[in-house]
């Protein structure tokens, strides 16, 4: 399988520094969801970067787009149509119908409105393909997670906030309403099978040649993403998903990011994060405890911010 790596030194799209941020920094601000990367609530800054995307992934009129976990970023989906691709999004959230939905955890995906050239669609995805689900047997030729595949908290991400309660829904469906996810180890395992299932879920929606493109949530729309100290849990969590897309087939990898020499040379006068520079650079250091299964190395890049599979 091909790797594809755009740094600093080949087109990377977004921020080529590293922003300092700490739990500290969060404390005192008060502002622990907020994205340091200047992508809060910018709309402009979101729709030059996806412009740019866009482009480097080969995108064309006429494709379609899925953009999962939108939330209130219109943004995304709406500089695909602005470029004459049919755009599609897919929340759980947005455009709920709470007296047939009491749980958004488990919702299958229904057509709710068209809003400025974007499809939009109410649903959980891991229900894409499930009976009843509008958007069963639609393909797009992307489909993309800005920020809601993973996140540090303030982010209903499919692997964060919103991953814990579905798991957390299907456990209590199985057990009952006296299951104690706060005891019970199946909630770690039934939460990383709900990430795999997703990801399986929108591979089978891809057209041939399709792909599907995982944004940091460093640079969503409502904050939630990673500080600095968090970013090689990140970065475990992205090689993770890597590893997925080895095993589904993928035929190329590409990593948006920032090369190794680069992140080590904007973290090496922080003797605080020097742990993390660490990891960042040296895969032995980033899975010293991490189990064999959910390893993917030799990706010869530091700072992760994105991650795009396409088969």
């Amino acid at each position: 399988m091909k790797h594809v790596i755009i740094d600093e030194t080949t087109g990377n799209p977004f921020p080529h520094q590293i922003s300092i941020y700490t739990g500290m920094d969060a404390l005192i601000q008060g502002a622990s969801h907020v994205s340091p990367e200047g992508f809060y609530h910018n709309d402009k800054a979101i729709a030059d970067v996806t412009g740019q995307l866009a482009r480097q992934l080969g995108l064309r009129s006429g494709q379609k787009t899925l953009d999962v976990g939108y939330d209130k970023n219109l943004v995304v989906s709406q500089t695909f149509a602005q470029m004459g691709m049919l755009a599609y999004g897919l929340d759980s959230q947005d455009g709920l119908n709470k007296e047939k939905y009491s749980d958004p955890c488990i919702v299958m995906p229904y057509f709710t409105s068209d809003e400025n050239g974007m499809k939009k669609y109410c649903g959980t995805v891991e229900d894409l393909h499930e009976e009843g689900s509008e958007l069963r047997d639609e393909l797009f030729d992307l489909i993309i997670f800005w920020g809601s595949w993973d996140a540090a908290g303030y982010n209903f991400a499919v692997g964060g906030e919103m991953g814990w309660f579905r798991a957390v829904k299907e456990l209590e469906l199985k057990y009952g309403k006296d299951f104690n996810p706060h005891k019970n180890t199946e909630v770690e395992e039934a939460l990383e099978a709900n990430r795999r299932k997703t990801f399986e879920n929108c591979r089978k929606s891809l057209r041939k040649g399709g792909g599907i493109l995982i944004v940091s949530s460093r640079y969503a729309f409502h904050g939630g993403g990673y500080i600095t100290d968090q970013l090689a849990d990140e970065k475990q969590s992205y090689l993770k998903t890597a590893r997925y897309a080895a095993d589904m087939g993928a035929s190329e990898l590409w990593f948006f990011g920032l090369s190794k020499k680069a992140t080590d040379d904007a973290l090496r006068s922080y003797p605080e994060f020097d742990q993390v520079r660490r990891k960042l650079i040296d895969d032995d250091v980033l899975f010293e405890n991490v189990d064999a299964v959910h390893q993917y190395r030799g990706v010869p890049i530091g700072r992760i911010d994105g991650v795009y599979s396409h088969f």
